[in-house]
């Protein structure tokens, strides 16, 4: 049932993938019709008829006759939900009120397609060293399962004292032989569990996400990467005239890791209670100071707004220098790992051959 929940989460996500690209798309035609001068109404009876997706294309009528109803365009994609996000709402409600609603859509266009760019990047950083490490564990294995059983009746056959280094391989090489299945079958059953609690249970999911910031370079790549989005999406919207609070609600929902949007919720709530925004990040731990002090300095200075895109400038650039450790590192680490095991059973078999030269040449 866990696994059923899991595979439709993913199919869901899949489809929003798809959606937000289509949306984005189409905030693109949009903000162009208006901008030419075309009506409202026209332009989204225009942005209909060149939708080629057919379930984007109804929501996209759907919207079309509210508006033509009478009800706002933000009003009217508040209607749809599961399509429209806060932040893309949020941004039409900006538009609208102060008059530059093309330049509203071409904002919201810009959020999702940066967003969109971010997901990709953090896929492709973790692509390489995910693979690379089921190679290492796969040659690893393959070592001590395969080849270094069919070693042993060599070995033994030297009638040579073994090496400790030697009983080592040769005890480590028989508990993996042995118990090798049910290893496989707890470390799958382990991530499967891990994956339906993260989804089922609300608290679990708070503690490996704290769990998953504490791990010595993940962690600070999630952490800087959240705070980037959180940051940027935030720092735009306040400057697009949404209120300070509405702006980090919507960017809150940015944020993945629980543990990391639970702190920035709670500095949010301080903030609204008179603190001030650098008092209030101050508690939070898994916040860097740098984004603090930037925060704080642009609060002072009345440019909360700059100061915010400035500091996701900032993160987006330290997670990118993660990224390129992360990628220049995978390889030679992987490399020696197994170069550090190979040279271990090479020593192992070749020291007993040696041992075994050694004494027939004395006893002849």
């Amino acid at each position: 049932m866990s696994l059923s929940i899991s595979i439709n989460n993913t199919k869901s996500k899949e489809r929003i993938a798809g959606s937000q690209a289509s949306i984005s798309l189409s905030l693109f035609h949009l903000h162009h019709l208006l901008a030419a001068g075309v009506g409202l109404g026209e332009a989204l009876t225009e942005l209909s008829e060149m939708e080629t997706n057919r379930r984007i294309r109804q929501v996209w009528l759907g919207v079309t006759s509210r508006v033509e109803a009478g009800e706002s365009l933000s009003e009217a994609m508040a209607s749809k939900p599961r399509i429209f996000s806060a932040l893309v709402i949020a941004l039409i409600r900006s538009g609208e009120i102060n008059g530059q609603l093309a330049i509203a859509c071409d904002n919201a266009r810009e959020l999702l397609e940066w967003n969109r760019a971010t997901k990709a990047r953090m896929a492709t950083v973790l692509l390489y060293p995910m693979f690379a490490l089921l190679v290492l564990l796969a040659v690893v294995a393959f070592l001590f399962i395969s080849v270094v059983p069919s070693l042993e009746n060599f070995l033994a056959a030297g009638n040579a004292d073994l090496a400790w280094h030697t009983r080592g391989l040769l005890a480590l090489s028989d508990w993996m032989g042995r118990l090798y299945v049910p290893l496989i079958v707890c470390l799958t059953s382990l991530v499967v569990c891990t994956m339906a609690l993260r989804q089922c249970n609300a608290n679990f999911k708070l503690f490996s996400d704290h769990c998953l910031l504490r791990l010595p370079v993940a962690g600070a790549l999630i952490c800087e990467l959240s705070l980037s989005r959180y940051a940027i999406v935030c720092g735009r919207l306040y400057r697009s005239g949404i209120e300070l609070e509405q702006s980090m609600k919507i960017s809150e929902d940015l944020v993945v890791n629980k543990a990391l949007g639970q702190g920035l919720i709670r500095a949010r709530t301080l903030m609204m209670a008179g603190t001030s925004l650098g008092e209030a990040l101050s508690g939070i731990s898994l916040i860097p100071a740098s984004f603090r002090r930037l925060l704080a300095a642009g609060e002072s200075a009345g440019a909360l707004g700059q100061a915010m895109l400035q500091a996701g400038d900032q993160r987006q650039r330290h997670a990118q220098h993660l990224v390129e450790r992360i990628e220049r590192l995978a390889g030679p680490v992987t490399l020696m790992v197994v170069g550090v095991n190979l040279l271990w059973i090479v020593i192992s078999v070749l020291g007993p051959v040696y041992d075994s030269a050694i004494n027939a040449v004395m006893q002849s």
